[in-house]
């Protein structure tokens, strides 16, 4: 097994920071998702899409049926009904990367002279 995980640690990048950044966001977007919130950064930091996709993968195999039946109560065990569910589950997350994309470019932008011609648009 020590010359498997030399190996792997050699073709694999490092990933400690993204293993961080996920354990950091994990059950603020669990818990957005959990009431059907979209999740948001809840300081300034910019939410990483990978933890995004990550948790809402987890939230899937772990809480998805426990809210489904707190919403919909005996219609939850419901094939269609469960599909209803997952499809909300991936536009929540979607929309979810798509604004951190945005929050994203804002940052970058932000203090350059394109937000400087932007500005004096607006």
């Amino acid at each position: 097994m020590p010359a498997i995980r030399r190996l792997v640690k050699q073709v694999t990048p490092e990933n400690s920071t993204a293993v961080k950044r996920y354990e950091t966001v994990r059950k603020s977007i669990e818990n957005c998702l959990r009431v059907g919130v979209v999740p948001y950064s809840r300081d300034s930091d910019v939410l990483d899409p990978v933890s995004i996709i990550n948790s809402a993968f987890g939230f899937y195999l772990t809480s998805l049926p426990d809210v489904i039946k707190r919403f919909e109560g005996a219609k939850g065990d419901d094939v269609a009904v469960h599909s209803l569910w997952t499809k909300r589950l991936e536009m929540w997350t979607m929309k979810a990367i798509e604004d951190s994309q945005i929050q994203d470019r804002l940052r970058r932008v932000k203090g350059t002279a394109i937000w400087s011609s932007l500005a004096r648009k607006s």
